[in-house]
């Protein structure tokens, strides 16, 4: 007999309410990383509640770290395939990562523009209006 998700035995997966506490989100976190297919559940309950692996803790702690360099949830999705492929190379992941570094450089060299356009300003109505800025 072919083993099927129906009849292979499950072992050691973590609740929705588990995983939750474990990685410090909430319902709608969870919910919104399962409706991007960042993570998904492995099972559900006899009552429906969601199943994880052991692993999706891992793997929500990875999606929260790269989210604070500044990654998207479409990019995260992309770095969690690579990473679950033969592709993940070291040249692959570093593409990526060099190209978000090139797309943040960018935004620094527009709020430094941005930055000296306000300090002009600035300047400007200082001298007209003498004061001090």
């Amino acid at each position: 007999m072919s083993q099927t998700p129906q009849n292979i035995k499950f072992v050691n997966l973590i609740s929705g309410s588990d995983l939750m506490k474990a990685t410090s989100i909430g319902r709608e976190t969870l919910r919104h990383y399962e409706e991007k297919g960042l993570i998904k559940p492995i099972s559900r309950t006899a009552s429906g509640y969601r199943r994880y692996s052991p692993n999706a803790a891992d793997v929500i702690a990875f999606i929260k770290s790269v989210q604070q360099a500044g990654f998207a949830l479409k990019e995260i999705r992309e770095l969690l395939q690579l990473r679950a492929t033969a592709q993940n190379t070291c040249d692959n992941v570093s593409k990526i990562l060099g190209k978000k570094r090139l797309a943040i450089d960018e935004e620094i060299r527009n709020l430094e523009r941005k930055r000296d356009l306000i300090n002009a300003m600035i300047a400007d109505c200082c001298a007209v209006n003498d004061c001090k800025p």
